[in-house]
């Protein structure tokens, strides 16, 4: 195989193969993590619920990280080095990025990278992302629901 990404243990198709008859039993929508073509495994395929953008949009009001952020967007200036100094170690992280930082038409602010814009996620929200994200997907492992994280959220 030319293709592969990482080689895995036997344990890995094991595991996957030994799943199939419980989800058999039950109505659950399956989907294997192992394929040549990752391509084919598309997020919209996956029911995952998700908080209204009312409440999103909320949490990050609320959180006084993002609301700083937000504040210097929705002004249209980059803080000076000055103004920057002043603020916390994460909001000087954001600002660091700012070039890729942009609010979404639906008021959320966003990071783009490469192709992909993900959600500048408020902390009260993480544990129930990566909860939502572990239930939703399969109940994968700890390593790629993290993955899963960090390519929907910033």
């Amino acid at each position: 195989m030319e293709s592969c990404s990482e080689v895995a243990s036997q344990d890995v198709p094991d595991a996957v193969t030994s799943s199939i008859p419980e989800t058999n039993t039950v109505q659950t929508a399956w989907l294997s993590s192992l394929t040549a073509v990752p391509d084919i495994l598309k997020e919209e395929c996956v029911n995952i619920p998700t908080m209204p953008h009312s409440e999103l949009i909320a949490a990050q009001q609320e959180d006084l990280l993002i609301c700083c952020v937000v504040h210097f967007m929705q002004v249209g200036s980059r803080p000076t080095y000055r103004e920057r100094q002043k603020e916390s170690a994460i909001v000087r992280q954001l600002l660091h990025e700012w070039n890729k930082l942009f609010i979404a038409e639906d008021g959320i602010l966003c990071h783009k990278s490469g192709s992909r814009d993900r959600m500048v996620l408020p902390k009260k929200c993480h544990k129930k992302g990566y909860e939502e994200l572990h239930e939703n997907m399969g109940r994968l492992g700890a390593d790629r629901v993290a993955e899963l994280a960090r390519e929907r959220f910033y």
